[in-house]
């Protein structure tokens, strides 16, 4: 960040004299208001100059040396106690002295240093309150905002290191449904927060395009398809190929026999029978197109994007090279298997008898040639539900076992459940993630006729919105009951409430006309509601770092949920651009610009388009 000329000169004249040139009181007071009136610190150096000033008061008083970078600063639990506060229950420790005698004396200490940034230490038992001088901490955080625009919140704190990230990985027998979309929005939300923060993201896509899942749609599409196609039937193509895997399921019931006519078509496919072939790539082709449209919608895109059907030959060699060198071994019946008992993991198989090999194993080459092909990649993350954490613990493991290291972490999220409960695709008993997008955007534009307004397309960003930030808020771990009235909630913690407090502030912006941006009288904001704005501004980034480093992007929704009641709460009880005066109206309606700013970046980072009016 660029500090203005006058800094510059200062710190020349510092060097010149000496810093104990300040040391004078008349000198140390005028430096101070000079130091006020005409510096500029972002809210970042005002932290930095705090915790200097906290290092230095501690080193006076109790002769300690402690790094000014390892003192934490908070905000304060009620803004009017300051801007920033420092706890000294570890110093006090450290000490053997009570808290209250030690914050006390670094308050003096602090007061008597005559610090140009601080107008008042005030002290709440171990709690010492800095309150900076007079618009100082507003003008700091929001020219930061106005200064960095849609970098505002992003760091180096991933310092370019390479992160794969594995998500999606759709099977190509159905359409995609609720708990599809829930890791889609993970993977894609996580993305562009770790891409915020520094890191150098590859989003990754594995389709299963192969198998016998694969092959029971095919057989239903056979024998009960009579030729017809999606533009025949009205249907998306995706939805088509799902109708024929729900029909399978329901004629299985009748007849068992059909599994062993789907494993044959199997085996003929992996023996290259022709007929099957091109079955198998016209009804995948079907999918791709209905995928196609789903992940447009969303706005889910990908960098890399495997097929298994050219992959899942390739972990045989590696299995029967580690039976060569003893880390696996044979079974009488000619099965390999790994001992993984003292992972407490029990036996896995890994090539049945006949030779063929199971599913993991594909996971095993995939995973070696990934490392192989990005050796800058830090860290590989696969986002697949909770179901599968045991296949991952033996995956890791094994791969260990091969030799293949690499930082690899499952991220694994809680199914999506329906009120009747467990979804299954073979069943029928889903809920597609194209329908659910067209019944909240038909929700959307009902409320929008309510308002006196039709308009389609900000009634599919709405839609959007609600999907998208409910599968978000919660936390992935946690199993999720989709609810669609709360997901279109205008007034809870919900998508379409942060786009309206968007759309509200993007009003007022309008109405205020060009905004003013030099020359902000920055201290009239004294109520509490607006110091509060300011400080939840100031911890954008340091929330994202959170969502970031603990995979959950429901830490920034909560975030942005508290930042718009903040903002609603005070636009309820204050005037904004007919304040009490001129320069309250210009500071208030900067206030407000940049809370729209912030909200606008957090939700492209959970993947939301705002929308400027509702």
């Amino acid at each position: 960040m660029s500090i203005c000329f006058e800094r510059s000169v200062a710190k020349q004249f510092i060097h010149r004299f000496g810093e104990c040139f300040f040391e004078i009181p008349f000198v140390a007071l005028w430096a101070g208001i000079w130091y006020t009136l005409r510096m500029v610190y972002t809210a970042k150096e005002l932290k930095i100059e705090i915790k200097g000033a906290i290092s230095r008061a501690i080193l006076s008083r109790y002769g300690r040396e402690i790094a000014a970078d390892s003192i934490e600063l908070a905000a304060p639990p009620d803004p009017n106690l300051g801007d920033f506060t420092y706890a000294v229950f570890p110093l006090a420790k450290e000490l053997k002295q009570s808290p209250q005698a030690v914050s006390g004396a670094l308050a003096e200490a602090l007061t008597a240093s005559h610090h140009p940034c601080i107008d008042e230490v005030k002290t709440v038992g171990a709690y010492m309150n800095i309150c900076l001088k007079e618009g100082l901490y507003a003008r700091g955080v929001l020219n930061a905002i106005f200064e960095d625009q849609e970098r505002y919140g992003s760091s180096v704190i991933g310092a370019g290191a390479g992160v794969l990230i594995e998500y999606s990985q759709p099977n190509t027998n159905k359409p995609q449904h609720i708990g599809h979309f829930r890791n889609n929005v993970l993977g894609d939300s996580l993305s562009r927060i770790l891409a915020h923060l520094g890191y150098t993201v590859i989003k990754a896509n594995i389709i299963n395009d192969r198998g016998i899942h694969i092959c029971k749609s095919m057989l239903a599409y056979q024998k009960w398809g009579n030729r017809e196609n999606p533009d025949t039937l009205g249907l998306k193509p995706d939805h088509f190929v799902g109708k024929y895997y729900a029909l399978f399921s329901a004629k299985e019931k009748e007849e068992p026999s059909l599994l062993e006519e789907a494993q044959n078509l199997l085996k003929k496919w992996e023996e290259g029978d022709a007929e099957t072939q091109k079955l198998w790539a016209q009804m995948n082709q079907w999918v791709y197109e209905g995928w196609e449209s789903t992940y447009r919608n969303l706005g889910i895109t990908f960098d890399e994007v495997e097929y298994e059907s050219k992959i899942y030959t390739m972990g045989r060699d590696m299995i029967l090279a580690g039976v060569r060198d003893g880390i696996f071994y044979k079974r009488e019946d000619g099965a390999v298997e790994a001992n993984l008992e003292d992972h407490k993991l029990g036996k896995k198989v890994l090539l049945r008898k006949d030779g063929t090999s199971v599913y993991i194993v594909q996971d095993i080459a995939l995973a070696h040639l990934r490392i192989e092909r990005h050796p800058d990649v830090s860290r590989f993350v696969y986002i697949v539900a909770s179901p599968q954490e045991y296949h991952f613990k033996v995956l890791f493991r094994v791969l260990d076992m091969l030799g293949v290291r690499a930082a690899l972490f499952h991220l694994s999220y809680g199914l999506v459940a329906l009120k009747t409960g467990k979804m299954s695709s073979r069943d029928g008993n889903v809920v597609l993630g194209d329908v659910l997008m067209d019944e909240l955007r038909a929700l959307a534009r009902e409320e929008l006729a309510k308002r006196g307004t039709r308009d389609d397309e900000r009634a599919k960003k709405i839609g959007i919105a609600a999907l998208k930030y409910y599968l978000l808020k919660i936390h992935p771990s946690q199993k999720l009951l989709f609810d669609k009235d709360a997901a279109m909630s205008f007034e809870g913690n919900a998508g379409p409430y942060m786009l309206y407090t968007y759309a509200r502030i993007q009003s007022i912006l309008r109405k205020a006309g060009v905004p003013v941006r030099e020359g902000i009288e920055w201290g009239v904001l004294k109520m509490s509601q607006e110091k509060e704005i300011i400080q939840l501004l100031d911890r954008f980034a340091d929330e994202l770092i959170h969502a970031g480093i603990t995979y959950n992007p429901g830490h920034l929704c909560n975030y942005l949920w508290s930042l718009a009641k903040s903002f609603n709460a005070f636009y309820h009880d204050s005037k904004i651009i007919h304040a009490e005066s001129r320069k309250l109206s210009i500071a208030r309606i900067a206030l407000a610009d940049a809370v729209s700013r912030v909200i606008k970046i957090g939700l492209g980072l959970l993947g939301i388009e705002p929308t400027e009016q509702m």
